[in-house]
């Protein structure tokens, strides 16, 4: 009977995998590629992952552009002015087709919040960083009351005659300052459009005059009667497009 160094020698070589064998241990270099596989594998997933959920939000923000205008009441219970608002609203809806478009937003600001840095950010670079685009103008309302507008003039060598003057109608709290005023104005210049944005009162920085003091966030339909007379005097012979942001869009839908 076999013991000591002996008998182990003995025991190994019963051992299912050889006489006398033992098995080789994994190596360092095999171990750290086992590892870096499974760390591309993982990083590969959570990529997948993460461009799953980006198209998932970027997706379930694009929809299509629903209008709704009226009371919602019959047509039974409205009055004949109402009638002719609503036809005439449906005869500009359908000569507008974007407005029945499906809206796909911008890929890098798809939500609400998102937008709301973006628009914060580009704020910041037009009125600390940007120099204004604008040459001022003071119209005389018919009160007595004045409203500044600034204008921003295309290339006279790209500009065309046959395309409209905009006249811009800036949102709440906001002015011809806004970058989105200042930017629009510059790109539809650069177009070959003459822009004008109309501060309302109260906006843009200038004595409001010697009418009693006035104000609304979407603004008087008198006012933009005389800004849009003087512009048809500075550009005559164009047609006039009234282009309105927030309640500048209330006040130019009103306005038409």
């Amino acid at each position: 009977q076999a013991s000591g160094p002996l008998r182990c020698l003995t025991e190994v070589g019963r051992m299912p995998f050889g006489v006398g064998k033992l098995e080789a241990l994994p190596s360092p270099l095999a171990v750290a590629s086992r590892t870096t596989l499974r760390s591309v594998r993982l990083r590969r997933l959570l990529a997948l992952v993460l461009a799953a959920a980006c198209a998932y939000d970027y997706l379930r923000n694009v929809r299509r552009v629903r209008l709704i205008f009226g009371r919602g009441r019959s047509r039974a219970r409205i009055s004949p002015a109402e009638a002719s608002a609503q036809a005439r609203l449906a005869s500009i809806v359908a000569r507008c087709p974007a407005l029945s478009s499906v809206y796909w937003p911008t890929w890098y600001a798809p939500g609400a919040l998102a937008q709301f840095v973006l628009l914060g950010l580009k704020e910041f670079r037009a009125r600390v960083l940007q120099r204004s685009p604008y040459t001022q103008e003071v119209c005389r309302l018919r009160d007595g009351g004045q409203v500044a507008l600034d204008w921003v003039l295309p290339d006279p060598a790209c500009a065309d005659q046959k395309l409209p003057v905009c006249v811009l109608l800036h949102g709440a709290f906001q002015d011809s300052t806004s970058v989105t005023m200042s930017d629009l104005a510059l790109d539809l210049a650069e177009r070959g459009l003459p822009a004008v944005v109309m501060n309302r009162r109260g906006y843009g920085g200038i004595d409001p005059g010697d009418a009693e003091l006035r104000l609304s966030m979407f603004g008087f339909d008198e006012d933009l009667d005389d800004v849009l007379q003087l512009v048809a005097q500075r550009q005559p012979g164009r047609p006039i497009a009234i282009v309105g942001f927030s309640c500048g869009s209330g006040f130019a839908g009103r306005y038409a």
